[in-house]
């Protein structure tokens, strides 16, 4: 999986967040049922390196398991979450 420039505006600004204000994030990536799971952590793992490439520390990343978004939900995360 790759981000896109929106994606990485977005890693940058919670990046920045989280050096600041000595935050944890929890990553976790998303598939629909049809998908994988190597999807999923694919997607986990760009999410991860781009904050490592923002200068987060591994201290502070906590990479879920895989999580599976069930039938019509994909649709409504769309917008927001992908």
């Amino acid at each position: 999986a790759t981000l896109g420039a929106d994606g990485y505006a977005t890693i940058e600004l919670i990046a920045s967040m989280i050096n600041r204000e000595g935050l944890q994030v929890a990553v976790t990536g998303y598939t629909d049922p049809a998908l994988n799971e190597e999807l999923a952590n694919s997607r986990v793992l760009a999410v991860v390196d781009a904050l490592r490439a923002e200068g987060v520390a591994d201290a502070a990343i906590l990479m879920q398991p895989p999580g599976v978004v069930e039938d019509g939900a994909s649709e409504a995360m769309d917008a927001g979450a992908r």
